[in-house]
């Protein structure tokens, strides 16, 4: 099984999401951005569950 850090530095992990960068834009989706808070939470939940 591969690790979301094989594809994603996830010291910019936050910085990704906080952005809205994690998926490429398509115009039937929304798109989802995450404030500082929510994006630290998702990026330290990832490198909890892949050690």
């Amino acid at each position: 099984m591969k690790r979301i850090s094989e594809f994603y530095d996830l010291d910019r992990f936050a910085e990704i999401l906080q952005a809205g960068r994690l998926l490429a834009p398509h115009p039937d989706m929304p798109a989802f951005k995450f404030d500082r808070a929510r994006a630290r939470a998702i990026t330290n939940y990832l490198r909890s569950i892949q050690e």
